[in-house]
């Protein structure tokens, strides 16, 4: 029986790939098929793109043989790409019509394409993007799929499994099974030539592990990046394992002549000039690794430290990343540190965008903004990441006690806070263009925040009270100086405290002392300068007196009592104030961290916003 065709419409050719399969039955089946000729009109070519890949390789690239037909039309390289970068799904064909690439396909090849070299039938891929292949290498039994090998694949996947290597019989008995694995996974990378990210749980001992696996590269010289507050604990922990000489850069004094080098984010533009950056101290060096610690530190793209960062490892040998945040919010504050590491999914900020952020622009005025604030295909993102970026939750690897999270929701008394919330409003009510970023309305909210920081004082203090008499070590993070020293003040000698003004040895002995002295009872923390790279496992009680609007501070706060050594359940418990905007930015963070779980570790749902935007959003909607 013959059937008529009717021309479909654009849309629908791409559909799940229906109209394509539907063709190809009726051709198999030699049922006559009428009305192709009309498909002429719309210039859809009716083939099924078919794909054959020839993969050969040699010590630093693989080189990709490519062809891709429409039935007798075949297509260039090029001509991929240039769809590719135009965000279509039709190819021009030579015989004036339109080959659609159907969204399957899509998702099998396109990220082949995009981090390939190459224009008309050959694909040159870096040895980074050996993972790409690796995805299509075990999709190969597919129909649609030829893929062929002038070497031996499973020879070169040997090549890129982590071996088995033991650390220094000396070091074996101290090393915890996880960070020996640790250990492992990083020589992997050295040997490989990739860079990667250790971005296990807080307090799972990446130092440890890291300076280890450093030791056993045989560079002569290494460097490592990090925060002010961790020079000096960077220092302790090499010296603990090696003899080797370890440098602290201070001011504008830099040597060159030690095994380690220890610099601080803040003073790298001391040594490292962008604009003259091969007679730059730092780059005369030549180290042959580079460590960056805390690397959630450059997640900003625009930001200065960011830009110097990524100009300096632009020609680094090896570069390792350290953090137990890898994503602070949302995806898109993860990829410049997947970008440093060339990352194939981080090759093009386009395509990522797009794919993991639900990327879309719009119009600001006169000019075309992205919104790049929310997030999507988390699992995927996972996945793709998974070979550069080993997550360890300490759930997963400790006999760890439970960490109990609890608000604590309290009434709001003075009126100071409706006061300046309706100052608020009526600002925003007949503010300018100019007036309207982000970073303005937040300044603006400043001192409410401050407000309810202050206001809360007597409750956590109470609470924190209650917790010591009980005979528990508390310690109470803040974001405000002088809500921290009235804290402080009011505990007297029984506290501790710190904050962004003191220097490291004044940290270091707050640490030691709330750790090892039993009258020392509470430890004041600002929760920037606190909040990470600290052991505080003494204490069982942390109390958040006020909000970051960042999730990932939270988890590293909560994180300084809840590590290894810790042997009694940790409650954590934010004091909220009821009916006022804290109880809904505290639920719209805990929607942030799911983010974060997804592509960390947890299956949580995605497509979550951004937190400023949604912060905003809801104070300017809830008058």
């Amino acid at each position: 029986m013959p059937l008529f065709l009717r021309p479909p419409k654009g849309a629908e050719v791409l559909k799940n790939n229906w109209f394509f399969l539907f063709i190809d039955t009726l051709k198999e089946k030699q049922i006559p098929l009428f009305g192709t000729e009309q498909l002429k009109q719309f210039k859809f070519n009716t083939a099924k793109p078919t794909t054959r890949l020839y993969i050969s390789s040699n010590t630093d690239w693989f080189d990709a043989k490519v062809e891709i037909s429409f039935g007798e039309q075949k297509v260039s390289i090029q001509d991929i790409k240039t769809m590719l970068m135009n965000k279509q799904q039709f190819v021009p064909l030579k015989d004036g019509s339109l080959g659609v690439l159907p969204e399957q396909w899509l998702n099998k090849y396109a990220l082949l394409f995009k981090v390939g070299e190459g224009k008309v039938d050959n694909l040159k891929l870096s040895k980074y993007h050996f993972s790409v292949l690796d995805e299509l290498y075990q999709q190969r039994d597919e129909e649609e799929l030829i893929f062929q090998l002038e070497g031996k694949f499973e020879k070169i996947r040997e090549h890129y499994t982590i071996a088995d290597v033991q650390p220094p019989a000396h070091l074996d008995p101290i090393l915890r099974p996880y960070q020996t694995s640790g250990f492992q996974w990083l020589n992997y990378l050295h040997d490989v030539g990739w860079g990667g990210i250790l971005a296990d749980d807080m307090g799972l001992g990446k130092t440890t592990s890291t300076i280890i696996a450093a030791l056993e590269t045989g560079e002569e010289k290494i460097l490592i990046i990090c925060p002010a507050s961790l020079k000096i604990n960077w220092e302790r922990e090499i010296r603990n394992y090696t003899d080797r000489s370890v440098y602290i850069a201070e001011g504008k004094n830099f040597s060159t002549e030690h095994d380690f080098v220890i610099v601080n984010y803040d003073i790298l533009k001391n040594f490292y000039d962008i604009k003259n950056k091969d007679k730059s101290p730092i780059t005369q060096a030549n180290f042959g690794l580079v460590v960056i610690d805390e690397a959630h530190y450059i997640q900003n793209g625009q930001a200065q430290r960011t830009k110097l960062v990524n100009s300096f490892v632009k020609n680094v040998k090896r570069l390792w990343l350290l953090t137990g945040t890898p994503m602070t919010s949302r995806p898109m504050n993860y990829f410049n540190l997947l970008q440093l590491i060339d990352s194939p999914v981080a090759q093009n900020w386009m395509a990522y965008a797009i794919r993991y952020c639900q990327g879309y622009q719009f119009n600001a005025g006169k000019r075309k903004v992205w919104n790049v604030t929310g997030a999507s295909n988390l699992e995927e993102l996972r996945d793709r990441t998974s070979r550069q970026v080993l997550r360890r939750l300490k759930t997963e690897v400790l006999d760890l006690p439970d960490k109990i999270i609890s608000p604590v929701y309290l009434r709001l008394k003075s009126r100071l806070y409706e006061g300046l919330m309706g100052e608020y409003y009526d600002w925003y009510e007949n503010k300018t263009d100019e007036s309207s970023s982000l970073t303005v309305q937040f300044s603006k909210l400043m001192k409410v925040r401050q407000v309810i920081a202050e206001e809360k004082i007597k409750d956590t203090i109470e609470l924190a009270e209650n917790i010591i008499e009980q005979g528990k070590k508390v310690i109470i993070f803040t974001n405000f100086t002088d809500t921290l020293q009235t804290i402080y003040h009011h505990f007297g000698k029984q506290a501790v405290y710190l904050d962004g003004s003191c220097s490291n040895s004044m940290r270091q002995q707050a640490v030691d002392s709330f750790q090892t002295d039993d009258k020392i009872k509470v430890f004041v923390g600002n929760l920037k300068a606190a909040g990470v790279g600290l052991t505080l496992t003494s204490a069982e009680v942390v109390i958040m007196n006020d909000l970051s609007f960042v999730p990932a501070e939270h988890s590293q706060a909560e994180d300084r009592a809840y590590r290894y050594g810790q042997k009694s359940n940790v409650l954590v418990y934010y004091p909220i104030f009821d009916n006022t905007i804290e109880a809904a930015i505290y639920d719209i963070l805990n929607k942030k961290k799911q983010i974060i779980r997804t592509v960390m570790g947890d299956q949580i749902p995605e497509n979550i916003g951004d937190v400023a935007e949604e912060i905003l959003a809801l104070i300017n909607n809830s008058r």
